[in-house]
């Protein structure tokens, strides 16, 4: 506790021992009176597409850290958080995490590895078993809880009261009782459709598409119809050699503009796509140097992030229903065979982070944005709180027209070719440069 300089020199060392061991006293006994009161629960708060919902305490002192309910953390997770001020301190916190992906599954190895990794010994350990099974340990004033969902997702509810650990106990046990889970329909669909597109094996997709390398060139307008960027992807089968890769992808992606930038990436992957690796270098204009990420799927299902800015290697297994983003083309194209109505996909993006997206077809022909007569219409929409989508447009044969990007801003994709890039943007070899990674 930190004591103003103009209170020493207004009382005695003694007086001012005295005031801090009041001030201590009463956040003692408003801990006391918290604890033994009755602690008031909120109404359900649901995270859309997981069929999850939890109650975190509502009553006095009770107050959300940050936003106010569900929210999507950097990397592939959900984060659900309050804490109780009694007085100007914190006297309890709960933290709630969705994970879509984690090292581990099972919940007790997961709790075996948090507390080796910190050097910890629990007090206590039990089971909470309501619509799921949740496994919980206590270390000292803190009580953690992890539960397993469906399609290889976890639920960890951790409960720290710094000066109180009944008042925890209490905390957490009404939180972990209060856990509703039904399995989502969206999901299963989003796993099946997925297990059916790696079955069908990229091979066989690329073959469709009546191109020797399938390369595809878009031009990128912004709403005034502008031009903001461009986009060159080949996908090919990969040259002889390789132990293992049969389908490989060569991306370079270019935004105008003084945040402006240029992504490069080769992607390597078995036909069943049950192994990949994804290596990018994203360049910042004016920035020194690239900032370089390494994606690998290994054979035994776990994947493991390496970035140039961190010595720390990051490990997940992803869930069935997971897929590299820079396969969002193919995906689009196939689900318009799929016959579902909608589904629920994670899609890997190129720094390693999980999105949880929603699929689904969308009538064309009253779509007053389809600027290409298109026939079909396939929408991703990110599950990220907002409204970003990526919307992709096929013909009558059901090739790729064009697509709306919606995030920040609104950006229209139209097929194009090198020559029209050339003329659109000045020395477009600066903005090539050399081979992608990979290469």
């Amino acid at each position: 506790m930190r004591i103003n300089a103009e209170i020493i020199r207004k009382y005695s060392l003694e007086e001012v021992a005295l005031l801090v061991m009041f001030a201590f006293g009463l956040l003692i006994a408003g801990l006391i009176v918290v604890r033994r009161s009755r602690i008031e629960m909120s109404e359900p708060v649901q995270l859309p597409y997981s069929g999850l919902s939890l109650s975190l305490p509502a009553g006095p002192g009770w107050e959300w850290e940050g936003f106010a309910g569900w929210s999507y953390a950097t990397t592939n997770e959900f984060n659900l958080s309050k804490r109780l001020l009694v007085g100007n301190k914190i006297a309890a916190g709960v933290h709630c995490r969705y994970l879509l992906a984690s090292p581990e599954t099972d919940p007790e190895q997961v709790l075996t590895d948090r507390l080796s990794a910190a050097t910890l010994q629990e007090v206590r350990s039990g089971r909470i078993v309501n619509d799921v099974a949740i496994h919980w340990v206590q270390i000292a004033d803190t009580f953690l809880g992890v539960a397993s969902l469906d399609h290889g997702r976890m639920l960890e509810v951790m409960v720290k009261a710094p000066a109180e650990h009944r008042l925890a106990d209490k905390v957490f046990r009404l939180v972990a009782e209060s856990v509703v889970f039904e399995s989502d329909k969206l999901i299963s669909q989003g796993v099946d459709f997925i297990q059916r597109f790696r079955s069908q094996g990229l091979a066989d997709i690329r073959q469709q598409q009546n191109a020797a390398d399938s390369e595809s060139v878009y031009l990128i307008n912004d709403a005034g119809d502008k031009p903001a960027g461009f986009q060159i992807e080949i996908f090919r089968r990969s040259a002889e050699g390789g132990d293992w890769s049969s389908v490989a992808v060569e991306r370079i992606h270019y935004t105008v503009g003084t945040r402006g930038q240029t992504s490069k990436s080769h992607f390597e992957c078995t036909d069943r796509l049950d192994r990949f690796i994804w290596r990018s270098d994203r360049t910042i204009r004016r920035a020194r140097r690239a900032i370089t990420t390494e994606i690998e799927l290994t054979g035994d299902g776990y994947m493991k992030i390496r970035r140039a800015t961190s010595s720390k290697e990051l490990t997940y297994r992803p869930a069935d229903g997971a897929v590299p983003e820079i396969l969002i083309d193919r995906i689009a194209r196939a689900f318009l065979d799929a016959y579902e109505n909608g589904a629920v996909i994670d899609l890997i993006l190129a720094d390693g982070a999980i999105v949880p997206a929603v699929i689904s077809t969308v009538g064309a022909s009253l779509d007053t944005e389809n600027k290409w007569g298109a026939a079909y219409s396939v929408r991703v929409r990110f599950l990220l709180g907002g409204d970003a989508y990526v919307q992709s447009y096929f013909d009558f044969e059901k090739n790729l027209v064009g697509k709306i990007d919606k995030s920040r801003r609104v950006l229209y994709w139209h097929k194009s070719d090198r020559k029209t890039l050339a003329e659109t943007f000045d020395n477009i070899e600066r903005h090539l440069g050399p081979p992608p990674v990979g290469r």
